[in-house]
């Protein structure tokens, strides 16, 4: 059972470890010590030294082995070892950061600039492939020539009839193309100009159930972002998930910049955590990035969640380390993960009611001068 903190632990074992030396030393004659070659002495002072630590290693393992076994939040704090900052060395971090330091930061030429451009693309594709966990030949809801609006439905599986796949735009069905066995590979729209928007009426997140919440966001078309793992699958309509997880930062190569994304998004950002903490029996967890980029003060000052710092090479962003990190899955566990964009999608519908497909992605800048196309998590939007 554990009944210490870390810095206790590591303070007891650290002055153990001197008053040990201290004793030994003083409990040997001191002629003897210095009669013996200067070769043994070296040896054996070093032998006693391995010993110490290999024995503090196993040690520090065997509690952090234990903690993470028992379900304790943070369970990499449960160490008998001291770090640069309680030694008195300080290495400058925020007090509770969590350092990334097996990975690799792929080092590419060229970084993204910190703006955003509006990109004219005519033709969007939703794919269905791209959603791990339903049926390769989903039930249409729409045909060739139709006209939809921003979030109609355009299919669902048939096997979850309640979830619904919606457009991301507005404007005409010009094609739905089949591969293999029959299976739709995409769902084409001509964009209309002038964007028309299915009109939503959200609920009163103060007075509305949970199970009145999630009819309304899987008919709305946002449940596609909810992603559960193991595995990675769309997130169980049914299933009442342990924690949620959100991580804020990407230390991908060329990756989007969040802090960039989110300006401008606070208060739909801040609806979606709210709408978030009322699907889970646990925690809304956010992982921040302690590093030089920094947090922007949207992820800082969002309430209702619980604040991880993380700091490190790639893959600090990841979402699936920080879960590691933070609480780790057991056997038999569900845990839901959103990225920063989703969670804008998601409060988007009680902020401006209605379903807002819009995204920013890096771009790359082309001989044609395009600097980008628009996609989503689950339906992937390609240019035709």
């Amino acid at each position: 059972m554990l009944v210490k903190p870390r810095s206790i632990l590591k303070r007891f074992s650290f002055l153990l470890v001197f008053a040990m030396a201290s004793l030994t030393l003083q409990a040997a004659p001191i002629g003897l010590v210095w009669e013996m070659p200067s070769t043994l002495t070296v040896f054996l002072i070093a032998g006693v030294l391995l010993i110490l630590f290999l024995l503090l290693t196993v040690g520090n393992s065997l509690l952090q082995v234990r903690a993470k076994e028992l379900g304790v939040l943070h369970f990499a704090n449960y160490s008998v070892l001291p770090n640069q900052k309680e030694m008195g060395l300080g290495n400058g971090d925020r007090e509770g950061v969590i350092r990334i330091r097996k990975g690799h930061t792929i080092k590419l030429k060229g970084v993204s600039e910190h703006r955003i451009e509006e990109v004219q693309v005519t033709r969007f594709a939703v794919q269905p492939t791209n959603v791990h966990g339903i049926s390769p030949i989903p039930k249409l809801e729409v045909a060739v020539g139709d006209i939809v609006k921003a979030g109609d439905p355009l299919f669902h599986d048939k096997n979850l009839e309640r979830i619904k796949f919606v457009s991301p735009v507005s404007g005409e069905v010009v094609e739905i193309r089949r591969g293999a066995k029959r299976a739709v590979t995409h769902v084409i729209i001509l964009a209309d100009k002038k964007q028309e928007y299915r009109s939503l009426t959200p609920p009163d997140l103060g007075k509305i159930d949970r199970e009145a919440l999630v009819e309304f966001l899987a008919s709305s078309g946002v449940w596609p972002l909810i992603r559960q793992r193991p595995f990675n699958v769309l997130a169980d309509l049914n299933t009442i998930p342990r924690d949620i997880f959100i991580s804020t930062f990407d230390t991908a190569p060329l990756a989007p910049d969040n802090n960039l994304v989110v300006e401008g998004q606070e208060i739909a950002f801040q609806s979606g955590l709210d709408v978030l903490a009322k699907l889970t029996s646990g925690k809304v967890h956010l992982g921040l990035n302690a590093g030089d980029a920094g947090a922007s003060d949207v992820f800082r000052n969002a309430r209702g969640v619980e604040k991880h710092w993380f700091k490190g090479i790639h893959p600090a962003g990841n979402v699936g380390v920080q879960i590691h990190h933070i609480h780790p899955i057991r056997p038999g566990d569900k845990v839901w993960t959103l990225g920063v964009q989703d969670v804008i999608a998601i409060g988007a519908l009680f902020t401006e009611k209605r379903f807002n497909g819009s995204r920013t992605v890096p771009c790359v800048e082309l001989k044609s001068k395009l600097r980008g196309i628009c996609a989503h998590r689950w339906a992937q939007v390609s240019r035709i």
